[in-house]
């Protein structure tokens, strides 16, 4: 079993001098509506970390003790059922944050996080990014900027999952003779009893 890249070594903390580390994450959307005590507190808090490609950026089931941002590379959010079917949810590619809703709902991660390629994050903790929620109303634009869109984006894979439910349903049906249509009715109505 994969250990958190963190806890491994296989991650490097990467001691950028603090120019150098606020220009990483500067570019973020989020960081041109923070005022100069806000940015001042985010440099001071945030951590720039390097992932290999193929490392654990966060593990399923861990506490979420920040909220990450991809300065630059691509990472994977996914997950697998006990049954070890896998579905990917999102690429996050340079520039991408992540975890708000675990943040914000104080919950452990609900997916897996794996750099897809060498990939630099930042890892902003989360009592800074809950200081930021409670004091910054660009911020919280973004906030619900990005929890939007990622709604927007749910509510388009469900109709499309079951939009081609509908039509592989139909097609089905339609190639069916009487008697496997009799027996896949009767087979359904065993099922819902």
């Amino acid at each position: 079993m994969h250990e958190r890249a963190v806890d491994d070594r296989s991650a490097n903390v990467v001691g950028l001098p603090a120019a150098c580390a606020a220009a990483a994450w500067a570019r973020a959307p989020w960081a041109a509506a923070l005022d100069d005590a806000q940015r001042a507190r985010v440099a001071d808090a945030i951590a720039v970390v390097d992932f290999p490609g193929g490392t654990v950026v966060c593990r399923k089931g861990d506490p979420v003790e920040a909220w990450v941002g991809v300065i630059d590379g691509l990472v994977k959010i996914s997950s697998v059922s006990a049954q070890g079917k896998a579905v990917t949810f999102a690429g996050i590619p340079t520039g991408g944050w992540f975890g708000e809703g675990s943040l914000l709902k104080d919950t452990v991660r609900q997916y897996d996080v794996v750099a897809l390629r060498d990939s630099r994050v930042a890892l902003l903790p989360r009592a800074t990014f809950l200081w930021l929620v409670d004091n910054s109303l660009g911020f919280n634009r973004f906030l619900l900027s990005q929890l939007n869109e990622r709604l927007g984006q749910f509510i388009a894979t469900v109709e499309s999952d079951r939009l081609l439910v509908d039509y592989v349903g139909t097609e089905i049906l339609q190639q069916m003779s009487g008697d496997e249509l009799a027996a896949s009715s009767a087979l359904a109505l065993l099922v819902m009893q």
